[in-house]
């Protein structure tokens, strides 16, 4: 399955009219956005694109007890934590699942986060992260806007992160499942 990762859109709906152009040349099967802005992925959702998403931590909805701010979900086998930080947030709610936890007890195979509009793959234990880096025309932090391509097998996934104007790769890696030893 092929699945485009994308966060930090911030209402930059000219960059995700050109993320419904990369799923239809990439052969996408679903969209992932991480938060900052919820709604902005309504767009594709128009275009009959399959979405998950999770608000952004400063979001309206961050703080609605019917729409969850972490998601866990099953992608060909792996366990996929989808969640706008990678740590706990002093926005978050109660009953919030805790990243932290959920990577330290290896009970997810990977971590999708934003926030930080930085572009990044990195691995802790077995468990991998992997941020897509943000959607805005510009950043004060340097970084062009980008996204994730994820095709995940049973066995393997392999994750591309492109610049959204060049399709230029700027991260690239493959991760191997972590088989168990008897």
């Amino acid at each position: 399955m092929r699945v485009l990762v994308i966060s930090d859109s911030h209402s930059e709906i000219d960059n995700i009219i050109q993320i419904s152009k990369v799923v239809r040349e990439e052969n996408i099967s679903k969209v992932i956005h991480l938060g900052d802005d919820y709604d902005d992925v309504n767009f594709l959702i128009k275009e009959g694109i399959e979405i998950e998403r999770v608000p952004g931590v400063f979001s309206g909805y961050y703080s609605e007890k019917d729409i969850p701010n972490r998601k866990v979900i099953e992608i060909e086998g792996w366990r996929v934590l989808l969640t706008h930080t990678k740590e706990r947030h002093e926005n978050d709610l109660s009953g919030d699942i805790s990243p932290e936890d959920l990577v330290k007890n290896g009970a997810i195979d990977i971590v999708l986060y934003g926030h930080t509009h930085i572009p990044a793959i990195a691995k802790e234990g077995t468990v991998y992260l992997l941020n897509p880096g943000h959607l805005k025309a510009t950043d004060k932090k340097g970084y062009q806007p980008s996204f994730a391509v994820l095709d995940i097998e049973k066995d393997n996934i392999d994750i591309t992160i492109k610049r959204l104007n060049t399709k230029e790769t700027v991260l690239r890696d493959v991760i191997k499942r972590h088989k168990e030893t008897d």
